[in-house]
């Protein structure tokens, strides 16, 4: 990880899925970001819900294939990117390297499903790396380095260096860090936090000794957040995107007032973000199905967002594609009974 990796970043406008361990998901956008990036760097995205510092991590994570290319530019040591190329770069915290794919969990029920479809460890996915890139450290020197339970044990009841990625559990951040580690990936991008108790989760003290180590050996290390003051004293820099409360016209909504006081109450700190997302949801909806023209939908996403913007997310994405699973969703209960009527106002 030794040499100078400047990465120059020119994005006009470019939407992108995010996801994350094909369980928590959401489209992103990016908006008017030129930036560069060098090595040795860690470098705080400071954004809102929806600002791209999600979308920024994944395209430079290689995750994303290339389109619209006339929205955005990216060179690599001044030559222009590709996806391939940003995958032999780069690792997706959480999920690793290209090289040995995040497989999801319910992919493989059983320890004969995953003998089968090759499944790796995080050992056998670590030496690998090693193979590939002749790094001087050994499996056991990267072990120790990232705190990696188990190694001595060799077999993964007691040690979770012998499970798949997937099976890590609070382990798998700096797992995946130490299996980049070994490919000699130069770029490591982090999965948009929501707060606090996310960011703590994922780069809390205990994790932040590790990803000083990337920057040690000259990585690069994007780390979106939500408030700059979530990485004081760990970032080198950071990068502001973009807030996307200017590119609606929230005055023009037709909202009744129950779901704006549900908004302001559930959502007081977003709640012109939040309504600007509902209302270019909406509008584009209203469009193609006439049920949107009714406002129960709108208080089904509400309701089932409970304050959070992930699941309002969550929900928009739901009624785009089946809106009917949206009501069920709010209106029933488990045992498939109706439970409440999102056709009337909120109390």
């Amino acid at each position: 990880m030794d040499s100078t990796l400047i990465i120059d970043i020119h994005i006009k406008n470019y939407s992108i899925d995010c996801t994350l361990f094909d369980r928590w998901r959401m489209v992103d956008n990016i908006a008017n970001l030129k930036v560069t990036l060098t090595s040795g760097m860690i470098y705080g995205i400071v954004g809102d819900f929806g600002n791209g510092g999600w979308a920024l991590s994944i395209l430079l994570a290689g995750k994303e294939l290339f389109h619209e290319p006339n929205n955005y530019q990216i060179k690599i040591n001044s030559v222009i990117a590709s996806q391939k190329s940003l995958q032999t770069i780069a690792c997706y915290i959480g999920e690793g390297v290209a090289e040995s794919p995040f497989k999801p969990r319910k992919s493989y029920t059983n320890k004969l499903i995953r003998k089968l479809l090759g499944i790796k460890t995080v050992a056998q996915r670590i030496q690998d790396g090693i193979n590939q890139s002749g790094s001087k450290y050994s499996l056991q020197e990267i072990a120790i380095m990232f705190d990696l339970t188990g190694l001595a044990e060799n077999d993964e009841r007691n040690g979770r260096i012998h499970r798949p990625l997937e099976l890590q559990g609070s382990e798998v951040w700096r797992a995946s860090m130490a299996i980049g580690f070994a490919y000699s990936k130069k770029l490591f991008c982090c999965p948009w936090m929501q707060g606090k108790l996310y960011s703590n989760y994922i780069i809390g003290e205990y994790n932040r000794k590790y990803i000083q180590i990337l920057k040690e050996h000259n990585a690069i290390v994007l780390i979106p957040v939500v408030e700059k003051e979530e990485l004081i004293n760990m970032a080198d820099d950071f990068i502001y995107l973009n807030h996307n409360k200017g590119q609606y016209d929230v005055s023009t909504h037709n909202f009744p007032q129950d779901i704006l006081k549900k908004l302001l109450i559930d959502f007081a700190q977003d709640y012109d973000l939040v309504l600007g997302i509902l209302l270019d949801w909406h509008t584009e909806m209203i469009t193609i199905y006439k049920q949107f023209e009714e406002n129960r939908i709108t208080r089904c996403i509400v309701y089932y967002a409970n304050g959070d913007l992930n699941r309002l997310n969550d929900g928009i994405e739901l009624a785009k594609t089946d809106w009917r699973d949206t009501i069920v969703r709010a209106e029933y209960d488990r045992n498939n009974e109706k439970v409440r009527d999102m056709n009337k106002p909120f109390c």
